[in-house]
């Protein structure tokens, strides 16, 4: 790769929300090969500010400098022994904070030989490694990574540093495959050089039990039990407090979140004209934020969410005119702290094939309504078109159409807008089939040898192969750890019926296995991006509420300060109308007006800038991540933009359409409940 990573911004003094840049380039290249036992990979990452892409001179008070940015990752896999896999990648970042300055670095890395750097200069390393080997009819893994803290590259957006993980994995079937469990559990730590005054821990354990109770209904459930615990190393602050507030900033917090999901798939009827499935969802996320007083232990609730979702879905294949219908519907409740909402609606769709099963079309239509303490609060209804053709064997040409409809109940003027997209796309696929000698063939229980094949395909960048029972526990050992932390249900449905449909082909020499296989794999994926754009939506709603926060800061406390000048200057200087003698005074009801302002416009103030306190020093991804109130924020609104993210744009701008909102409100029943009226003597 190769272009323009970031344009030059110029400084603007009058426009102190615009942030300048310089013209950064950058250019990648990786690569993989693989033999016959290993494969071996390396990706090389580099990219440049142009110092002369900008006229006017950035403030050093801005602390944006020109950067330079080299990495060198190599990765590989390696089979030790019959059923064992081995893979690793290591990674090495060299990054030049200011390449005006000089001098010469303090510390080396291996990529040292290879770029010029100055005293701005940092190195940092990255590793992670796995281990993975089959076990009778399971698996049993475990993996390792550490981060260096600060580590970063030019060539993305955010990265997770400071971190050591060590987690283990187990997996197995019983009961001749009708009965699989999967089991992980694992630790992860910061502050790996010792430089910061808290260190977290964070302990993850997680079970996963599927169940195919007949040949029509299987079952499949989960729970986990995720903690993290943050705790001040220098225990001397406790030791050596002489009263209970001689160390008030400090703290010993910890989060706790309990999940719990069962889905129940059901096959009513299977016959050669027409096949009919019937499916249950059902999911449960209680979270809660303790914080322990300082030297007295004692532990309080600062936050707690709890929320529900459910879904059911019946479907109807007409099999000799390749037709499907599915009909579903949808519902989630969600509470936060004072705040109770709700979404609702249903799904309906349909699905043919065209010319020999070479055309792919569908149809889709939803309508869905969310509400905030019962009141409606905005309606979406869509209609979705797509087409597929497969021309001759590896060219695929799509077409999608998205017509969106809008109400939203809470916005003043004209609530009612409307999208249209259309998308086309063409793929080329190089994965080709390959068959193996009988010698290579692998055994397997009740299937004889001469009918497994070898299956070979590349997804999301990893290459799978082998027999079907092979590329099974590839897939199944390499994709436990995926971290789906608080996905909201219809995702977890997506992707748990996803992998339903592979244990049905773990053990068969089947082609669809292969696809089966893409489609759970592009399920995490998927999910993946959206995780990503949802913290991307978050952070763009926080910097435009608090841009927004700031243009009317002074025009609350102007309004305060008037307030509070009236009762003062009144002949009962401010005192509550309560504390009144002679109620029956001509100015009384006045002064009880006044008192009433003055009150509202207290509050508001109040509210105002416990709010504005906590928002503007959010300025990244990691700070969100730091902030308790705002991960508790974020868990709550994740199935409502889940359910509305197919339906916008895949933009921040439009995620945060769907989250200002509720923000203001998250914020405000916090301020109701911890703001301090010393804020007012600030």
């Amino acid at each position: 790769m190769y272009g323009r990573l970031i344009k030059a911004n110029e400084f603007d003094s009058e426009s102190p929300e615009a942030v300048p840049a310089y013209n950064r380039i950058g250019y990648g290249l990786k690569s993989a090969y693989d033999f016959d036992k290993f494969s071996l990979g390396l990706t090389f990452f580099a990219a440049k500010d142009q110092e002369d892409s900008v006229d006017i001179p950035t403030p050093v008070e801005a602390g944006v400098n020109p950067q330079e940015n080299l990495v060198i990752s190599v990765d590989g896999k390696v089979k030790l022994f019959k059923n064992t896999i081995l893979s690793a990648e290591f990674a090495s970042s060299g990054l030049t904070a200011d390449t005006r300055a000089s001098g010469d670095p303090e510390n080396g890395g291996p990529v040292d030989l290879l770029f010029n750097g100055n005293a701005t200069t940092q190195y940092y390393k990255a590793f992670n490694a796995q281990v993975s080997t089959s076990i009778g009819n399971g698996s049993l893994g475990a993996n390792y990574e550490r981060v260096d803290p600060g580590y970063q590259t030019l060539g993305a957006y955010f990265f997770n540093n400071d971190l050591e993980n060590i987690s283990v994995n187990a997996s197995q079937s019983i009961f001749n495959n009708n009965v699989n469990i999967s089991v992980n559990a694992g630790l992860q730590r910061d502050n790996l050089d010792d430089t910061k005054t808290t260190e977290l821990q964070r302990v993850v354990a997680a079970v996963n039990v599927s169940v195919k109770a007949s040949e029509k209904l299987n079952i499949n459930g989960s729970y986990s039990n995720f903690q993290s615990v943050t705790n001040i190393r220098d225990q001397f602050d406790f030791i050596n407090a002489v009263s209970p507030f001689d160390n008030i900033d400090t703290l010993n917090f910890r989060q706790l979140s309990r999940n719990a999901t069962l889905n129940i798939a059901y096959a009513i009827s299977k016959s050669e004209k027409k096949v009919q499935n019937a499916s249950i969802n059902l999911s449960m996320q209680d979270t809660e934020d303790l914080q322990e007083q300082f030297l007295s232990g004692e532990q309080n609730t600062v936050g707690a969410t709890t929320f529900f979702n459910t879904g059911g879905n019946y479907s109807l294949n007409f099999v000799p005119i390749d037709m499907s219908i599915t009909a579903g519907v949808n519902a989630s409740f969600n509470t936060t702290l004072d705040t109770d909402n709700t979404t609702i609606g249903p799904t309906l769709a349909i699905s043919k094939l065209f010319l020999d099963k070479k055309l792919r079309s569908s149809f889709a239509a939803s309508y869905n309504q969310s509400s905030v303490n019962g009141e409606l609060q905005n309606t979406i209804l869509n209609f979705r078109v797509n087409a597929g053709y497969q021309l001759l064997e590896k060219h695929q040409l799509n077409l999608s159409a998205l017509s969106l409809f809008r109400n939203n109940n809470v916005a003043g003027g004209n609530n009612l807008s409307n999208d249209f997209t259309v998308t086309f796309g063409y793929n080329y696929s190089f994965t080709t089939g390959k068959k193996t000698t009988p010698r290579e063939r692998k055994q397997t229980p009740g299937i004889p040898a001469s009918n497994l094949t070898t299956i070979q395909f590349r997804a999301n960048g990893q290459i799978y192969e082998g027999t079907s029972p092979e590329v099974y526990e590839q897939i199944n050992t390499l994709n436990n750890a995926s971290r789906i932390d608080n996905a909201p249900a219809a995702a977890m449905e997506k992707i748990n019926l996803a992998k339903l449909h592979l244990l049905d082909l773990k053990n068969g020499d089947n082609k669809e296995l292969k696809n089966a296989a893409i489609d759970y794999l592009t399920a995490i994926e998927e999910y993946n991006a959206f995780a990503k754009a949802y913290e991307d939506g978050l952070l763009f709603a926080i910097k435009q509420l608090t841009r927004d926060a700031r243009a009317i800061d002074s025009n609350i406390a102007r309004d305060y300060a008037f307030a509070d000048d009236k009762i003062t200057s009144h002949k009962y200087k401010g005192v509550p109308p309560t504390e009144v003698q002679d109620k029956n005074a001509e100015d009384y009801t006045e002064y009880v007006s006044l008192y009433k302002n003055y009150e509202l416009q207290s509050k508001k103030f109040i509210h105002h800038r416990y709010m504005l306190d906590r928002i503007k020093a959010i300025r990244t991804i990691r700070d969100i991540n730091k902030e308790p109130q705002l991960q508790q924020f974020k868990k709550a609104q994740i199935t409502k933009v889940y359910d509305a993210y197919g339906d916008i744009k895949k933009t921040p701008s439009s995620i945060s359409e769907l989250l200002t909102g509720d923000l203001i409100i998250y914020y405000q029943n916090l301020a109701a409940k911890f703001a301090d009226n010393d804020i007012i003597r600030k």
